[in-house]
C-alpha cells in the first residue's frame, strides 16, 4: 500500500496474506493461470498501464485486456459495504465494546 497498490490480482493468496491484506483495506482478486499470465505479460511490455478493478462485480480492465476476477464473497461484501476494517468498527460501536466487556468475567474480574 506504501509503494500506491490497491488491489493486488493474482492465482491465488493464503488465507493469513488474504486476511491481513484486507484488514489493511487492500482487496486481492484471483483469477486463472491463462489470465494472469497475459495480465503479467501486459504489465511487462507496457509497465504504464492502467489497471482498473472494481470491486462489486471482480471487472478487471488493463489497457485491451478484460476479465472477472473473483474474492471470497464475504470480503467482497465488507469492502462494498465499508466494513473491512474491524478496528474501525469497534471503535464506532465502542460503547457497546465496552458494556459487553464488563459482562465478561475475565475482563470484568471473577
Amino acid at each position: 500500500m506504501r509503494a500506491g497498490y490497491t488491489a493486488i490480482i493474482g492465482e491465488s493468496f493464503s488465507e493469513i496474506f488474504l486476511g491481513n491484506s484486507a484488514v489493511l483495506g487492500l482487496p486481492c482478486f484471483t483469477a486463472d493461470h491463462e489470465t494472469i499470465e497475459k495480465l503479467q505479460s501486459l504489465v511487462e511490455k507496457a509497465p504504464e498501464t492502467t489497471i482498473d478493478a472494481n470491486i462489486e462485480t471482480g471487472a478487471i480492465s488493463a489497457g485491451p485486456l478484460k476479465f472477472t476476477a473473483s474474492m471470497p464473497t464475504p470480503l467482497r461484501d465488507a469492502f462494498v459495504q465499508g466494513k473491512w476494517d474491524p478496528t474501525m468498527m469497534l471503535m464506532d460501536k465502542f460503547d457497546a465494546v465496552r458494556s459487553v466487556a464488563k459482562t465478561l468475567p475475565y475482563v470484568a474480574g471473577f
